[in-house]
């Protein structure tokens, strides 16, 4: 929190769009739980329900990865068990500010998602 509290108090914006599979399973609940400190330090929290995403979406919605700046992308790497395996730097931007440009203007604020599941 105080990582997200300290790049907010330097004006930088730290957001995600956390896509959801249904029916939540018990680490989505427990992230959601979580959520409200992040948003309290001052992250920006969007969800985007997978069953809702066009076919053309599901490559990049099956993808994690962080955005640094509009300039670096690292991607996280998981296991078909979802382990995490490790993090390589992508050699190309744009894919993923296209992902990302398209993830938020479908996702909906974490608030209203909540209250309209009933989490």
């Amino acid at each position: 929190m105080a990582l997200v509290a300290a790049g907010k108090a330097a004006g930088r914006m730290i957001e995600r769009v956390r896509i959801v599979g249904e029916p939540f399973t018990d680490y989505t609940r427990y992230e959601f739980a979580c959520y409200r400190d992040n948003i309290a330090a001052g992250e920006n929290i969007r969800v985007l329900p997978r069953g809702g995403l066009a076919r053309t979406d599901q490559r990049w919605a099956s993808e994690d990865f962080w955005i640094f700046d509009d300039e670096l992308v690292v991607v996280l790497s998981y296991d078909d068990e979802g382990r995490f395996l490790g993090v390589h730097q992508a050699e190309e931007t744009r894919p993923y500010l296209e992902a990302r440009r398209r993830a938020l203007s479908l996702a909906v604020d974490f608030e209203d998602f909540v209250a309209e599941v009933g989490l």
